[in-house]
Parts: structure tokens; sequence; C-alpha cells
């Protein structure tokens, strides 16, 4: 079902006119319906259907790849859980510890123990808050310049995640409206800042494209915020200190896609889609205090439960007694090898 069938479901089975609703119906209907969407693909079991291996072993497009004396590393965006971490270079699964029993183990910091991260410790999920995305992607190079000719020797600082995930800062020295070269290749911008206020407006753009990215204007020392966008991400933590370049891979969760368009579709196997249905019609019959409201509350509660067995129940298996007790055991088997022989 789409986006829209599942929308003109709902209406219908709540005595509204699908066809030409109000607009405060309309919008309602389908807050309800991306409401229940984002519920139902939270709940553990459930959750499984966003699940994802970022990087890739056969070719050079890794989730991150660890710098040489950093230990502190962001993940992408794209990740928002994260089951297990793979060192691909060195065959390694990494242990999630704390950050305490890695401070055990290494008290200093940066880490005086160098070598292949075997553990990782998660710090938070803020580490590209105020985070400016360039093409979501490493691109070619940033240049910044101010469009004041006497702005010279002001020092410009650029805060950036690298291609693979690290913190970077690199720093650019104004010479009046000459164009200076920052960095080579970034995937996230977090700020940029200038020592002293200057005369001009300060401009970071890409090279090719010619795009402004950040703005300082006169007088002022930072970015201005609503140049940037707000991107969250896993930051981690690697013990010991990686010693060299190592890519990793991530399996892990990617994010739920609200529903927007009328032609998108619910990640959801097809036959389980009216769950939205009946979890919007039941929220519109509590506003409305309809009495039906407990009818589609109880097609919600049975079709989640059905929802789990069918992603988790073992294919392949014969359900059989065990023991004459009647309570189920599993034999792959067949009828002459009960599960207690």
């Amino acid at each position: 079902m789409t986006f829209l069938d599942i929308y003109q479901d709902v209406a219908r089975r709540c005595d509204k006119n699908p066809s030409a609703p109000d607009p405060e119906t309309n919008t309602r209907i389908r807050t309800f319906i991306n409401d229940r969407y984002r519920e139902l693909m939270r709940i553990p079991g459930v959750m499984n259907l966003r699940d994802e291996v970022f990087g890739n072993n056969y070719a050079d497009s890794p989730a991150f790849r660890s710098v040489p004396g950093e230990n502190r590393v962001v993940l992408p965006a794209t990740i928002t859980a994260i089951t297990d971490i793979l060192d691909t270079t060195n065959r390694i699964k990494l242990q999630l510890r704390t950050l305490d029993w890695i401070r055990e183990r290494d008290s200093s910091q940066p880490g005086v123990s160098t070598g292949t991260p075997t553990c990782y410790a998660i710090l938070n999920n803020a580490g590209t808050t105020d985070a400016l995305p360039i093409n979501g992607v490493a691109i070619g190079q940033l240049v910044v310049v101010s469009d004041h000719p006497q702005d010279i020797g002001g020092v410009v600082t650029l805060e950036y995640q690298d291609e693979y995930g690290a913190f970077r800062a690199q720093q650019a020295t104004l010479n009046g409206e000459t164009v200076n070269v920052m960095v080579a290749l970034a995937r996230t911008v977090f700020r940029m800042s200038v020592d002293s206020p200057q005369l001009g407006r300060i401009t970071l753009k890409e090279m090719a494209s010619g795009n402004v990215l950040i703005t300082i204007p006169p007088n002022t020392i930072t970015a201005q915020t609503s140049n940037l966008h707000t991107s969250r991400g896993w930051t981690i933590w690697l013990w010991p200190t990686p010693s060299g370049a190592f890519d990793y891979n991530v399996d892990g969760t990617r994010p739920r896609a609200a529903l927007v368009n009328e032609m998108d579709e619910p990640a959801l196997p097809e036959d389980f889609h009216t769950l939205l249905v009946w979890g919007a019609c039941e929220d519109e019959m509590l506003h409305m205090d309809d009495t039906r409201m407990g009818v589609f509350s109880e097609r919600w509660r049975r079709d989640v439960a059905a929802l789990k067995g069918y992603l988790h129940q073992v294919r392949g298996q014969r359900l059989i007694p065990e023991g004459g007790r009647q309570r189920p055991g599993w034999s792959p088997l067949g009828s002459n090898y009960p599960p207690w022989t």
C-alpha cells in the first residue's frame, strides 16, 4: 500500500471524505500515520527491518577509516544505532566497552597504548550537531575569501570531518580578496570562525561549484548558525589508539524515512501495511471520542504480535509436542527423531 492508499483507507473507516477532506483533517490523519510508523519501527524485533551493513569489504568504501594517533571517530549520520563494528583490514570484530573500562587501562589523552584497536566505547550521539553536510560525500577543495580588500592577516579556522570520519581543523590567513584554499577533502563542516572581527563578509565556498557553504558577517567572529544544518552521528572512542589506517564496516540501523509523497511505501512486509491503518484509525477515533477506538486498538495489538512472529519464525522446522506434555518443542529431524531422544 502506498501512503495515499493508507490515507484513503483511514479516511473511509473514520467516515471522512477520502477525496476532498478539509485541510486540518488531512494533515492530522497523515501525521497519525507517520506517528504510528515511527512507533512501529522502533519496537524491538520490528526495528530489525532497518538493519544494514555500512561499508563494503569488496570495494573502497568503508563506513570509516581510522587515522593513526586519533581515538575519536564520528560515524556517518546514516547510522542511527550500532550493532557491531568490524575491522575489515585486520579481520577483527571490536568489543563494546565503556570509556571507564578504557581509562582503567589507559588513562592518558591521547592514549599511550597504540596498535590495532580491539575495543570501542560509545561517547554520544551528537558528533555532528550544527553541521553542514557537503553534498553528503567527500568533495574537492574548499576556499575561504573576504569581500573586503583590507581584511589582511585574520586567521580563519575551519573544523570539519574528513572523508573517513576523523575530526580535523585547518587554518587559512586572509589576504585581502585573495582566495585561500583551506582543505582538500571534507565530508561535514562543523563550524568556521575567525580570530578577530573583520571589515568584510567572509565566505566558505566549494571551489568546483562556487556554492557558498558558510558566511561570517562583517564585525563578527563566528558563522551564523542559520547557515548550518543539524546532522547527528554516533561518536565512538577506539582503543588502543590506532597505529595505522584501518577500514571498518558497521552493522547498524539506518534512519526511518518518513512517508511524505503519495507513492511512498512503508518499509514493512506488504501483508502488514494495514497496521498503519489500524494505528491511525485508533488515533483518529481517540481524537473524535469515538467508542470504535477499542476495535482498532485490538487490531493494532494483534497485528504487531503477528508481525513479530512473521519476522522471527524459524523457517523449515516443524513444531511437535515434547514428551506428550503438550509443551511445544522443535525438531528439524522429522517425526522419527523426537527432541527428547
